[in-house]
C-alpha cells in the first residue's frame, strides 16, 4: 500500500464527511505531490482532487508559514494524539484520533472561521462527496481543473514546479 493510496483514503473520508471544498491545501511532501524524481508527474492525490472537483494548492517548498493552518493543525494533532501517549495499534490510534477530530470540530477558535466551530459549518457551503463515491478507476485519468503552486522565484528568476525548473 502506497503513502499516496493513504493520502488518497484519507482525502476521500475528510470530503465524505466534511464536503468538497473549492480549494484543498496540501504541502509538498511526495505522497500529495506524485514524488520527487520524474518530472512533470501529475500523481494520485492530484488526479483525485481533479475527479472530485477540489482545486489542490500546493504550499511553497520550505515554508511552514505559507501553510499555517495546516501546520497548527499538525501541532495540535500531535498533542493529543502522539505526545504522551503509547498507542500500541492501528486501531487504537484511529480511535485517539476520532476523539481529537471531534473536540477539534467544536472548537471556536478559528480565527478565519467567525466565531463558529468547524462542526456548525460543515456541509453547509461545501458540496458533500457521497460516501458511494469509491469506485474509482485505476489508474486514475488525468481530468479538465485546476491545481496551483505557491513558488518562490530564485536568484535565476526559475521555480520548481512537477520536478521540473522553470
Amino acid at each position: 500500500r502506497s503513502r499516496a493510496q493513504d493520502a488518497c483514503d484519507f482525502l476521500l473520508h475528510v470530503w465524505w464527511e466534511m464536503g468538497v471544498p473549492t480549494y484543498t491545501q496540501v504541502d509538498n511532501e511526495g505522497c500529495f505531490s506524485g514524488g520527487h524524481t520524474h518530472p512533470y508527474i501529475l500523481g494520485k492525490v492530484v488526479r483525485l482532487a481533479l475527479t472530485v472537483g477540489t482545486e489542490l494548492l500546493f504550499s511553497p517548498f520550505y515554508h511552514p508559514e505559507s501553510n499555517c493552518y495546516v501546520e497548527r493543525f499538525h501541532q495540535d494533532y500531535d498533542l493529543h494524539v502522539w505526545d504522551d501517549t503509547y498507542l500500541e495499534d492501528h486501531q487504537v490510534v484511529n480511535t485517539q484520533a476520532e476523539h481529537f477530530y471531534q473536540l477539534y470540530r467544536q472548537r471556536l477558535d478559528h480565527s478565519a472561521l467567525a466565531g463558529q466551530s468547524p462542526e456548525q459549518l460543515q456541509g453547509k457551503s461545501l458540496r458533500l462527496l457521497s460516501p458511494a463515491f469509491t469506485d474509482l478507476e485505476h489508474p486514475l485519468p488525468l481530468r479538465t481543473g485546476k491545481v496551483h503552486f505557491l513558488r518562490h522565484v530564485n536568484k535565476q528568476g526559475n521555480i520548481k514546479v512537477l520536478n521540473v525548473e522553470w
